[in-house]
């Protein structure tokens, strides 16, 4: 390079080097900007990674009493966007062996809630604990994520939605912890919104006030609707509460998904395990150090395309890069969110319903993983989830935007034209100086 700049020099083509050098910096510092103001997620639709999944669950009473042991276990199970054609499944549940626990004086199976979760239930009696009885469940699943995208037709309105279709009754109507019909509610609503009946300006109005209102803080109860409002403080439940609350009360239908994010490091500083490989293992399980990464989300139902996935809390860090890298978690989903179940109050059609504890109670508002029941004084629970990816069509690599990619592009050619003509009119000297020679000789 020194060389060249020296030809440059020598031959008094000033203008020229500084023509070169103005472009190429034009070009750098425009591509600085595009890149700077949008972040792409790190994963591309229609991405899967098949996983083998182990739950093991193992209970011990510690009571010289005999004591009664229930407990209900959400199955995974396959989620698809319930569109007409049935094709944009987030989740696909290929294989599913169980094995049950020794004894047990009761048991039963709920194929379907009202929100479609599916469970197992088990009750027995346990022996005082000189004599050793333990509960223990496995089930192996075959599990395949897909990471999806969807376009929302800009022409959809609230007109389109069929009203009296059981879908849009249910996740339009207040719920404990979902006051929708509250007037301090529905006036955010409003002023959010604007009253509009746009199906995509309602969504991206409401997302984008998520994020902008909210600060994440971990949480260790979960907070209803309008006691998340005017304090906006919580984390991924209430993330999820506030955008399906406000999405219902502006009359689009919504929920909460409850599950698992596939990372590693800690509930702190979590690290998305995007790059997943044939053969890698983790475990989850109920210690500190390797503590179950519960999350939550949200779906919202469009007319002619079914369930769509949004995760604000994971579009919170994009927001900082503006609102167009922040919409990319309203219309998307990765495959690190493993679903375990769906819905935001488990009052509903669970065969045998759930019993309440707590005096008092408003209900069970999420219910991910297990919910055991026991009386004896003392007890030992453990709860492992084991991971092993079995294929994976992750590829890593530059995901920019469009815009990104045309400067991109630009930059990297002009900068390749500058370098061609510097050494070839450096070739072109040499090359005359040769001739120069060989008549001096």
């Amino acid at each position: 390079m020194e060389n060249i700049l020296k030809h440059f020099i020598h031959t008094k083509k000033y203008p020229m080097l500084l023509m070169t050098l103005l472009i190429l910096s034009i070009f750098l510092l425009s591509f600085s900007r595009a890149t700077s103001t949008f972040i792409s997620v790190p994963f591309q639709a229609n991405q899967e990674i098949n996983l083998e999944i182990t739950y093991n669950v193992n209970y011990q009473a510690l009571s010289p009493y005999n004591s009664i042991f229930k407990i209900w276990i959400p199955r995974l199970k396959t989620w698809n966007s319930e569109d007409i054609n049935q094709t944009a499944a987030v989740q696909t549940v290929n294989q599913l062996d169980i094995i049950p626990p020794d004894f047990y004086q009761k048991y039963s199976f709920d194929p379907s809630d009202v929100y479609g979760n599916s469970y197992d239930y088990y009750e027995l009696e346990m022996k005082p604990m000189y004599d050793q009885t333990t509960f223990s469940y496995s089930a192996i699943y075959n599990v395949a994520l897909q990471s999806r995208n969807w376009s929302i037709p800009m022409d959809l309105s609230l007109n389109d939605y069929n009203k009296s279709d059981s879908i849009y009754e249910f996740y339009t109507s207040p719920q404990p912890y979902y006051e929708i019909n509250d007037t301090e509610v529905q006036t955010l609503a409003s002023s959010i919104t604007h009253n509009s009946t746009n199906i995509k300006e309602i969504l991206e109005s409401v997302y984008l006030f998520v994020e902008d209102s909210m600060n994440y803080t971990a949480m260790d109860e979960v907070l209803s609707l309008k006691e998340i409002i005017g304090n906006y403080q919580g984390d991924c439940s209430e993330f999820s509460t506030l955008m399906v609350g406000l999405l219902r009360t502006a009359g689009i239908p919504a929920r909460k998904v409850l599950g698992i994010s596939l990372i590693e490091g800690s509930l702190s500083e979590p690290i998305p395990k995007y790059d997943m490989r044939p053969g890698d293992q983790w475990s989850y399980s109920l210690e500190s150090e390797n503590v179950i990464p519960g999350h939550a989300w949200v779906q919202y139902y469009v007319p002619y395309l079914g369930w769509v996935s949004a995760d604000p809390t994971w579009g919170k860090p994009y927001y900082a890069y503006g609102n167009e890298s922040a919409l990319q978690y309203l219309y998307q989903i990765d495959y690190l969110h493993l679903i375990t179940t769906i819905g935001g109050w488990y009052e509903y059609d669970i065969n045998p319903p759930l019993e309440i504890l707590e005096v008092n109670s408003t209900g069970i508002p999420e219910f991910p993983f297990l919910f055991p029941i026991g009386n004896a004084q003392n007890y030992q629970l453990d709860f492992q989830i084991d991971f092993e990816v079995l294929s994976s069509t992750y590829v890593s690599g530059l995901y920019l935007d469009q815009n990104s990619w045309i400067i991109l592009i630009i930059t990297s050619s002009s900068f390749l034209i500058i370098v061609f003509l510097c050494f070839g009119s450096l070739y072109s000297r040499r090359h005359k100086r040769r001739n120069t020679n060989f008549f001096r000789n």
